[in-house]
């Protein structure tokens, strides 16, 4: 079994820059609603102002750090100046963030369904977790959607995301064939070595919650009892099947991979400059950029105005 790799990604800061272009009619914007393994997420869906009926055009998945959300990414302007640029783009809080569903687990155990089918129950929503491999099946399922969406063209679509959201549209674009570019700026990849005290620990409580044990529901337990994680980690056994760059070994997708010169959360070196490395082994089209300051400072001024440029730059020679 891997060691176990976790960090937090990041929340979203400043507000949006222009990139210099002459000003393109506002995009139109409209609420819509994702299912994802049976929770409704909410989401953003931003079309080009002169898009024709019956035209298609590609589209792209914009994916939060943790624990940003997809009104605070509006500030910065990333879906806009996508669609600005001739794209349909989707923005979307995962479950339990933002404007999305909570999900729930119950508190009893249960009744015996109506003729219906139907059961009442007790249950606590759940809200403000972290969990990796939730957040995958998100992604999955607002790529799904955007594919079906009309004016989308379904075999060119791009994902971008930002810190955590970085790791995750490496993870799910290398495996759908449907994606044709990725973007992922300061991205964890995954690669964070746990002392193996650590590690035990966490093994320890993952057999203790199967087994009912300890409260199999409960929130940030491993936190609680010490294990170096994220805030907000739900349950710190799910980290260790989270490995981006085990993907990254599997992909053949064109994938610009933006680091933070001075990246202080974790080591860029082995997260996206080793994404970068595995893919230019494998003859995959890679470009690897760094804006000057840290995690954050991409959120910002010329680190913000470079990064947008440099994304609009490879979906218009990977999508277009």
């Amino acid at each position: 079994m891997k060691a176990i790799r976790h960090l937090a990604g990041a929340c979203v800061l400043g507000l949006a820059l222009g990139l210099g272009a002459a000003a393109a009619a506002e995009p139109v914007k409209t609420t819509v609603t994702i299912w994802s393994e049976g929770t409704r997420l909410a989401g953003d869906l931003y079309k080009p102002a002169d898009l024709q009926p019956g035209e298609k055009r590609p589209g792209i998945v914009l994916v939060n750090g943790f624990p940003g959300t997809k009104n605070g990414m509006a500030r910065l302007g990333y879906a806009q100046t996508f669609a600005e640029a001739g794209y349909i783009t989707l923005f979307f809080d995962f479950r339990g963030w933002g404007e999305s569903e909570s999900y729930y687990y119950t508190l009893e155990d249960p009744a015996e369904p109506d003729a219906e089918g139907n059961v009442t129950l007790k249950a606590r929503a759940v809200r403000t977790v972290n969990d990796p491999i939730d957040r995958l099946a998100d992604v999955q399922s607002a790529l799904d959607w955007l594919a079906g969406e009309p004016g989308v063209d379904s075999e060119r679509l791009g994902l971008w995301g930002t810190s955590f959201g970085g790791g995750n549209v490496l993870y799910v674009g290398s495996r759908d064939p449907r994606v044709k570019a990725i973007v992922a700026q300061v991205p964890y990849m995954g690669a964070y070595d746990s002392p193996p005290e650590v590690i035990a620990h966490v093994q320890a409580q993952a057999s203790r919650k199967a087994r009912g044990e300890i409260d199999p529901h409960a929130a940030n337990t491993d936190l609680e009892q010490g294990a170096n994680g994220p805030s907000g980690a739900r349950d710190l056994a799910r980290y260790r099947f989270y490995e981006p760059l085990e993907m990254a070994k599997r992909s053949d997708t064109p994938t610009l991979i933006i680091d933070a010169k001075d990246e202080e959360l974790f080591d860029r070196m082995i997260n996206g400059n080793a994404a970068h490395e595995i893919l230019k082994a494998n003859g995959v089209p890679t470009e690897y950029r760094v804006v000057e300051g840290t995690h954050y400072a991409i959120y910002r001024a010329e680190a913000h105005k470079n990064a947008t440029q440099w994304a609009l730059d490879w979906f218009n020679t990977h999508l277009k």
